[in-house]
């Protein structure tokens, strides 16, 4: 990438200088990605003791719903039911 440097009088004789501004872009960009990352990083930090405390009790529903379709030969409203109140417990 080449930078540009031209030089042009100023005021008060001082020499003003004109640059490319494409790396301040790139600089730019790498910041907002590294900022979106930041968040990502820590929304999931603080939804993952929620997000594995409700798949444990999801396994645990799902294997009372195993244990109690194949204990009985109840209609299925009258398992659900059953299965709803155990899992309730959790």
């Amino acid at each position: 990438m080449k930078i540009e440097i031209r030089r042009f009088p100023g005021k008060l004789g001082k020499t003003v200088f004109v640059e490319d501004e494409n790396a301040a872009v790139s600089v730019d960009f790498v910041v907002l990605v590294a900022a979106i990352a930041g968040i990502g990083i820590a929304a999931v930090i603080t939804t993952w003791n929620g997000v594995e405390a409700q798949s444990t009790k999801f396994n645990d529903c799902m294997a009372i719903h195993k244990k109690l379709h194949n204990k009985d030969n109840l209609d299925y409203q009258t398992r659900l039911k059953r299965i709803q109140r155990q899992c309730a417990r959790l």
